[in-house]
């Protein structure tokens, strides 16, 4: 069981970063993981012990509610102890704290973005099931959500890593990582 290699630590980091609860999303975006990979290592680290399986209440847009991984006791006791991942808490002890400051008129137009992409995906969601008989979101339809997935992920990143971030250095970054997958 103490066996676990570098996409472990990294999926359970990503759980730790949430707060000991990720969805699948967030996951893959933090740790930059495949769907394949999703795949095999949820059971794998349930098998373990480490994690519980669980899935969302609710599905966003109307699609299948998301799996959630959580973070079992024994797995924050051993991540505490420094078992799992030697300093899996602490990753970033050594490094300054960062400061991010975003002045409310540009907290507000990221927010506004926000809501106007949810909108589009909602309204892109409707004439799809419309489309197809309300038979689920086409292919297509889960990209676009996987991509704004992706890119809310970079713009929070980039927040949280930007000393003085501002909405036009985040555009920046979010234009400079989208186009060097």
């Amino acid at each position: 069981m103490t066996d676990l290699n570098d996409t472990h630590i990294e999926f359970l980091r990503s759980v730790v970063r949430h707060g000991g609860e990720a969805t699948t999303s967030q996951i893959r975006a933090d740790a930059g993981l495949s769907r394949g990979e999703i795949k095999y290592y949820f059971p794998d680290l349930e098998e373990r012990g480490l994690i519980r399986i669980e899935t969302a209440d609710e599905a966003p847009n109307g699609g299948f509610p998301p799996r959630i991984a959580v973070l079992t006791d024994e797995a924050e006791q051993r991540i505490r102890k420094g078992n799992i991942g030697g300093n899996l808490l602490n990753e970033n002890e050594d490094q300054d704290e960062q400061t991010v400051t975003v002045t409310k008129s540009e907290f507000e137009e990221l927010h506004g973005r926000l809501d106007r992409h949810e909108n589009r995906l909602d309204a892109l969601a409707a004439r799809t099931a419309t489309q197809h008989g309300d038979t689920g979101a086409s292919g297509d339809l889960e990209e676009k959500v996987e991509e704004l997935e992706f890119l809310v992920e970079v713009a929070l990143k980039t927040l949280r890593q930007t000393e003085g971030a501002t909405v036009s250095g985040v555009k920046k970054r979010l234009e400079m990582e989208r186009y060097d997958e």
